[in-house]
């Protein structure tokens, strides 16, 4: 039903951009192309009849003048007084306004008064005037009347002309600029076709791409080309694929990886209880295959739980980030705090955060006889403790795990300006330099007889590393085979 809504209220789904914009073109070419008709067209025709109307006063006043000299209407024919302007009708009206002479030689005419005509009656009051009119017939004509004295009492030489040739030239030139309009229009619109698919092309081709994409084809890419506006955004769509095809790849790694690992001890525990079937235990080797299990459900145990903890790194920053938005956005205050601070986040007993974490630790560094030894320096910050804990958490239990029987785990802490570091240094065995860019990795061990003894997933330096590039804080590490490790973690703008 809605697909039906949306199909009727859209009627030029059919076009594309490229008819659109070439239809822009041609429509934007017509508005300009008949403002300037109108305004041509109106100065060409008051141009004509200035030019007619001045050209009929100079003759009618000529005329006036000449018939004036020799003797008056009566006594002089329009042919010895200079003759009367092509096309058109001159009447000579005395002051009263009776039609003397008629250069139409209509004798209907003589003796009849004009006084009702507008240009005579200015006239014989001393005015010249000229008006154009159409008549009924639809012919256009101008009046044009003068003042003339022609025996002391007054009087008037009226003109009429027949401007159909100003008309017939206005024709002429409308018709020449609707064919101009229309070769201009065809022309236009090819252009305006190939301007149009410059803009176009990119646009459909980003639209093929990404539809492509949407069946899994990661690894296409479009051409930056067109205008800077297309190209801009043909290097974006481009970016966003390889983050696209870049996060896919790490996801199918990921749980590749995580599948390996699950595996593992799910074989180890298929293998024991088939074991069991073929040949039942004694009391003896049951303790000790039960001891088997055990450990081996506690790596699938300990492996589920450290994707879990991947998973909710985001889930957490997401939603934190979603109510300090929501806050910002409805107060004003309290916002985003820029760098590692969560957002919206309140001031907290950094101190306090450290101390939940190594209690939590204590346990497991007791069974080996590990020290843990804090110096923490009180300070509120503006830090998640469900992060904070995922991050010095497994921080700290590497330390205690690695670390030898009766070793010492250092935990420290400091502030440089609005920043807050976290230190957490052990006396394990050290890493050696070629695999510390990878110790961050997922489910990489450096030593992975050793990290099976320690019951390590591979996942909690990964953990790390995530919620750290996750709050924009950084972790470091500084090591050597034999002397230790040493992590630091740095929050930016964290302190309150």
């Amino acid at each position: 039903m809605t697909e039906r809504v949306q199909r009727k209220a859209g009627p030029g789904r059919g076009l594309g951009i490229r008819w659109h914009l070439a239809l822009t073109y041609l429509v934007i070419i017509w508005v300009t192309l008949g403002v300037l008709l109108v305004f041509i067209s109106r100065s060409l025709t008051e141009s004509g009849l200035y030019s007619r109307t001045t050209y009929l006063y100079a003759q009618a006043h000529l005329l006036s003048s000449s018939i004036k000299a020799r003797g008056g209407p009566l006594g002089t024919t329009f042919g010895s007084a200079g003759g009367v302007p092509a096309g058109a009708r001159v009447l000579l009206i005395d002051g009263t306004g009776r039609v003397l002479s008629d250069s139409a030689m209509d004798n209907d005419m003589l003796e009849k008064n004009l006084t009702g005509v507008p240009e005579v009656r200015q006239a014989l009051d001393g005015r010249q005037v000229a008006n154009t009119y159409y008549l009924p017939d639809g012919s256009y004509v101008l009046y044009l009347a003068v003042p003339s004295d022609w025996d002391g009492r007054g009087g008037a030489l009226f003109v009429s002309q027949n401007l159909d040739d100003i008309v017939a030239q206005h024709k002429q030139f409308m018709r020449a600029v609707l064919w101009g309009g229309c070769l201009a229009s065809a022309a236009a619109l090819a252009i305006a076709g190939v301007l149009s698919g410059i803009v176009s092309g990119p646009m459909l081709e980003l639209a093929s791409v990404a539809g492509r994409m949407s069946s899994g084809r990661f690894d296409l890419r479009v051409r930056p080309r067109g205008p800077h506006e297309t190209r801009t955004l043909a290097r974006s769509f481009n970016a966003m694929a390889s983050s696209i095809e870049s996060t896919f790849a790490a996801q199918e790694e990921f749980l590749m990886a995580a599948a390996h690992e699950l595996r593992s001890p799910l074989a180890a525990m298929n293998i024991l209880l088939e074991s069991m079937e073929i040949s039942p235990p004694s009391q003896a080797e049951f303790s000790e295959l039960i001891e088997d299990l055990q450990g081996e459900l506690k790596r699938l145990i300990s492996t589920s739980e450290g994707i879990l903890d991947l998973l909710r790194i985001r889930n957490v920053i997401s939603d934190g980030s979603n109510r300090g938005g929501r806050r910002q956005g409805s107060s004003g205050q309290g916002g985003s705090r820029q760098g590692g601070a969560q957002v919206g986040c309140q001031p907290r007993e950094f101190q306090s955060m450290v101390d939940q974490v190594v209690q939590e630790s204590c346990l497991s560094a007791a069974e080996k006889g590990v020290v843990i030894k804090v110096d923490v320096c009180p300070v509120l910050c503006h830090l998640d403790p469900v992060i904070f804990k995922l991050v010095a958490g497994n921080l700290l239990d590497n330390a205690v795990k690695f670390s030898p029987r009766g070793g010492t785990v250092w935990v420290s802490a400091c502030t440089e300006g609005s920043d807050l570091i976290l230190s957490i240094q052990d006396q394990g065995p050290g890493i050696p330099s070629e695999d510390i860019p990878r110790v961050f990795d997922r489910f990489y061990r450096v030593d992975a007889a050793r990290q099976k003894s320690t019951g390590g997933t591979g996942l909690g330096l990964a953990i790390v590393k995530e919620a750290c590039k996750r709050q924009n804080a950084h972790v470091s590490l500084e090591s050597r085979p034999g002397e230790g490790s040493v992590f630091t973690v740095r929050w930016h703008d964290a302190v309150a």
